[in-house]
């Protein structure tokens, strides 16, 4: 996705064309008086092609739609199709059979990246046309010109990346750290006017809001990277928390790991990093020199008038990821890397978890000079071990040490460093709540049983990689929930278990 943040006005031509539909289901057209035709919707100025009458399948001959507007304009607006139906009756009903929803901004993105000119794109295809209630209702051919009147100027832009890694053929320059954002929205379905809406009515109001406050968090989230002087976001998440009866409200959260990014020619990276959390799994010009440990922390909250804003739920999660930073600190690593969150709500009880991997980075041209079972090394000395932990020495250089099981939230490693099979498992710790009326009861109650639902997750991951049948010495792509629902506490966890090479040796000082 590509975000404008330039204060001018990028203008651009945008011309729409539609010329057919097909297979237009829920649609009478027995006495050839039901007239199809189209309503296109972009930026408050509305389109209308002619009626086509008594087909299931209309064709229209009816000129381009044109608009004069601009890049900040399709980030913040879609294309809205709306099919419509008008019946031939001497009183005419007009309904909606359906609609198309399209997001010009990927074709923004691929003009602007492309290394020739013009700077215009033209995309045609038959769209599904879709129903709140019936699904899928047929298709809709359209024709999409979009032009761009502005100069390319990449550094007018914040690019955002869901993946977990920065591909191949882009340098970093830099990297910022983790930056987030929280929304508060009201949920349309709680609304006095929801009463007299129908289900589709009802259903659209809702789309159009979470669509509405998603499209607005992406801008804050590129405006916060773009005043970090970072180009980019990548490992970005983003989660709709639906607040329910408790609150009536819709949270909308997001994070991601800024930087700077150069895709050719870029000058060496940065030797530091501002604030050491990133969402990313690995970091180029990074090598991972030594880990520490999977890291958590959760915290349980009383939903509430006086922490019901985005500052407050913003301070909730800064304080978890300071003390993730407090934790890191203490196995003596200086990153935390495949920060993840996740938020869990029952009534005006919520439960925030967020975890990460703790290692330890040098400067690239230290890290040159390590190996690469280095990565699996400790991170702390052998003379202050911040756990119960057995050491051995690495079975590849035979230099540093290891532990004896490493858990961490990351990918599997390369093959050279892993024997044998790798083994995907999960498992599931259930806790029995006592029941109450009270929401401050309930929430004590938790707050006092989450320490002991950690512990039995950890001895059940454990128990996986000990006699008497052991399935490996490391687990890999860790991935926890907590959730409640009513009378249970429920903790699941999916995770890759497998034999690494650097961890099979005999142990330290034996």
């Amino acid at each position: 996705m590509l975000v404008p943040c330039a204060d001018e006005r990028l203008p651009v031509r945008l011309i729409v064309k539609v010329s057919a539909a097909r297979d237009l289901q829920n649609l009478n057209t027995i006495d050839g008086a039901t007239g199809v035709f189209v309503d296109v919707h972009f930026a408050g100025q509305v389109f209308r092609t002619d009626a086509c009458l008594g087909s299931t399948s209309p064709v229209w001959d009816c000129d381009k739609f044109i608009w004069e507007t601009d890049e900040q304009q399709l980030l913040d607006n879609s294309i809205i199709f709306k099919v419509m139906s008008r019946s031939g009756t001497p009183y005419p009903l007009t309904s909606q059979i359906g609609r198309v929803i399209f997001d010009a901004n990927p074709l923004v993105a691929k003009i602007r990246y492309q290394k020739s000119e013009p700077c215009s794109h033209e995309f045609s295809a038959w769209l599904p046309i879709y129903d709140m209630s019936s699904g899928v209702v047929g298709e809709l051919s359209v024709e999409i010109s979009l032009s761009l009147l502005a100069s390319r100027n990449s550094a007018q832009y914040v690019r955002i990346f869901s993946a977990e890694s920065v591909p191949q053929g882009i340098e970093v320059d830099s990297v910022a750290g983790l930056i987030g954002d929280v929304m508060i929205a009201t949920d349309p379905k709680y609304e006095l006017f929801d009463s007299i809406r129908g289900t589709e009515s009802s259903s659209e109001a809702r789309l159009s809001t979470v669509q509405r406050n998603l499209r607005d968090m992406t801008k804050h989230l590129a405006q916060k990277a773009h005043s970090l002087g970072a180009n980019a976001i990548f490992g970005c998440n983003v989660f709709m928390d639906v607040m329910g009866d408790a609150r009536e409200r819709i949270y909308f959260r997001a994070y991601g790991t800024a930087m700077s990014i150069n895709e050719a020619n870029s000058q060496k990276a940065n030797e530091s990093i501002p604030f050491p959390i990133v969402s990313l799994h690995t970091l180029p010009s990074f090598r991972f020199c030594g880990i520490g440990a999977l890291i958590s922390a959760r915290n349980v909250h009383l939903i509430d008038e006086d922490n019901d804003s985005p500052a407050s739920r913003a301070n909730w999660w800064s304080k978890l990821k300071a003390e993730l930073l407090t934790r890191a600190k203490g196995v003596g690593c200086n990153l935390i890397v495949g920060y993840t969150e996740h938020m869990s709500v029952h009534r005006r009880v919520a439960i925030l978890s967020s975890m990460g991997t703790a290692v330890l980075t040098h400067t690239p041209e230290h890290a040159k000079e390590a190996p690469p079972c280095a990565a699996f090394h400790v991170s702390y000395s052998p003379d202050q071990i911040p756990f119960n932990a057995i050491l051995i020495k690495c079975g590849i250089c035979g230099e540093g040490l290891c532990p004896n099981l490493v858990v961490s939230n990351s990918p599997l490693p390369a093959a050279s460093l892993i024997v044998g099979q790798q083994h995907p498992f999960q498992l599931c710790i259930t806790k029995k709540v006592r029941p109450t009326e009270n929401d401050e009861h309930l929430a004590n109650e938790i707050s006092r049983m989450l320490p002991y639902v950690e512990v039995d997750l950890h001895t059940e991951l454990v128990r996986e990689t000990q006699p008497p049948v052991p399935r490996g010495n490391a687990v890999f792509e860790l991935r926890t929930m907590i959730t409640i629902t009513e009378g249970l506490l429920i903790a699941n966890a999916t995770a890759v278990v497998c034999w690494l090479r650097p961890l099979m040796a005999a142990r330290w000082g034996c």
